[in-house]
């Protein structure tokens, strides 16, 4: 009997490009694997790619990297608008082309992408014009541009623009909601997640609900025993960037703390690396370096970015670890902490809301407003008896167990079932998704005039003559679509780009 087939199209590869579609894609491929499917991937190479690093993460997996010559021409420079391209619409193109080859040998039973940057857009639209009629396409919600942007752009007051408007955002964001609408299949990892999403989008689709998945090596250090009564310390990991409140918790700590005496004061620990923060219009450290009371500073400790082995050690001593996100899809950091045996205090409305549970609603919190509940919180740990601590450990890695095993059974069901009822998949393609093409179009064309302009004035300040602007534009495209350039012109252009800005 033929294995099912399952391709999954993600330029987030691990170790390569680190990130959570690609940790999430990761584990799910790797169960796979371990339960018999044949599964491979489409995604782009890296510098550092190699053959045994990829063996030793995907093991029994394969790979199909697109082509990389009809991407190494697209412009993403544009001092009119900062990075402005049709980028993320070629790339779907050149996925598109690298599974029409493949399916000429073999017909993917599965094809899965996430949500975020519309990789499977082009396949999507080659699907509803009759090609493709025997896979299934299955759309993972892992976050937006839409909703990522949104966020990032919260706390900024009286800005002048807002990036959800510049065209090559809007392209990307058009092309996502776009995907939601044609694909066969959604699964959400979280029930508010989705809710935020279908109210945004205002459709009626029914997605699976299958939580996040994660490594077997998540539980190879749970036998560590939790000290977290003894050190006192209050733990933060993430970016420290907007969307992961770490400003929230750093602000409340202050006001909590800064009158207290030295024994009354625990350590807060910062795990993640430096983010520019709009809000801020410079990195979180270099705002919030001068900012702290000098009687805390001592108290306060940022690490940047760790080993995982690190990540571990620290949940392992932590009195508690805190995520007060302003927007959160699901939560793989915060279920590896509750692996770990650390207690956890989430953000309500966020999908880490549902990674704890109905049980740990005392440890869920409104970071955005009075926050400093979360210390009150923090004092009642370190005042239980060492039997009450270990047993809420112990829970929350109950609790987590449950969540890895809900999700590994909930996604081997879903393609099981799926598999059977290929014939009676819902068809998605509405009048919704014609809106979402019509503001593609719109922000193609404003791309390209944008490049269009720029190009004419980045020509005009490097002097190029005649004969070389002949040889870097190509006939019948210039002014009317996207700019294809030679790399020894793209070379001379960037060279006169900062001339340009800085004008």
């Amino acid at each position: 009997m033929e294995k099912q087939s399952i391709l999954f199209i993600t330029k987030e590869i691990v170790p390569f490009y680190y990130g959570g579609i690609g940790s999430q894609f990761k584990a799910m491929a790797n169960l796979l694997v371990s339960t018999g499917y044949d599964v491979g991937f489409i995604t782009r190479r890296h510098e550092s790619f190699a053959e045994g690093i990829f063996q030793a993460n995907y093991p029994g997996c394969h790979y199909y990297f697109v082509d990389e010559s009809s991407l190494e021409n697209i412009t993403e420079f544009s001092h009119s608008g900062g990075l402005v391209s049709h980028f993320d619409l070629c790339y779907a193109q050149a996925v598109e082309s690298k599974l029409s080859n493949i399916c000429r040998e073999r017909v993917p039973h599965h094809i899965v992408s996430a949500d975020f940057g519309a990789e499977s857009f082009v396949c999507l639209l080659k699907k509803h014009e009759g090609k493709y009629p025997e896979s299934n396409f299955v759309l993972f919600i892992e976050g937006s541009t839409f909703d990522a942007l949104r966020t990032y752009e919260s706390g900024v007051d009286n800005a002048f623009a807002s990036e959800l408007d510049d065209p090559r955002n809007v392209l990307t964001c058009s092309m996502e909601n776009a995907c939601i609408y044609m694909s066969n299949h959604i699964v959400s990892p979280t029930h508010i997640t989705w809710q935020q999403t279908s109210d945004r989008l205002a459709c009626k689709i029914e997605p699976s609900i299958i939580p996040n998945l994660v490594d077997n090596d998540f539980f190879s250090d749970s036998d560590l025993k939790p000290t977290g009564q003894e050190s006192k310390l209050l733990l933060f990991i993430g970016r420290l960037d907007h969307h992961k409140g770490a400003d929230l918790l750093l602000q409340a700590f202050i006001q909590r703390y800064s009158e207290k005496i030295p024994e009354d004061i625990p350590m807060l620990r910062f795990i993640g690396r430096d983010a520019f923060c709009k809000k801020y219009g410079k990195n979180f450290l270099a705002h919030w370096k001068d900012k702290i009371p000098d009687n805390l500073k001592n108290n306060i400790d940022f690490t940047g970015q760790v080993l995982p082995e690190t990540v571990r050690q620290n949940l392992s001593m932590a009195t508690l670890c805190v995520f007060p996100s302003r927007w959160e899809v699901f939560g793989i950091v915060c279920l590896e902490a509750m692996i770990a045996k650390c207690p956890v205090a989430v953000s309500s409305n966020t999908g880490l809301s549902e990674v704890v549970g109905d049980d740990f609603r005392d440890f869920v919190f409104d970071f955005t407003g009075d926050n400093t509940g979360v210390f009150d919180l923090y004092e009642q740990l370190l005042n239980m008896s060492l039997e009450e601590y270990d047993s809420l450990c112990h829970s929350f890695y109950e609790r987590a167990v449950a969540v890895v095993q809900d999700g590994n059974a909930s996604l081997l069901k879903y393609f099981k079932s799926s598999c059977q009822d290929i014939d009676s998949r819902q068809n998605n393609f509405s009048q919704q998704v014609y809106g979402e093409i019509g503001k593609c179009i719109k922000a193609i064309g404003d791309i390209s005039s944008i490049l269009s302009h720029d190009f004419k004035s980045i020509v005009s300040s490097a002097q190029i003559d005649d004969q070389t602007l002949k040889e870097a534009v190509n006939p019948g495209v210039y002014g009317s679509g996207p700019i294809t350039l030679p790399a020894r012109v793209i070379r001379l252009i960037k060279n006169k780009i900062q001339i340009l800005i800085s004008r």
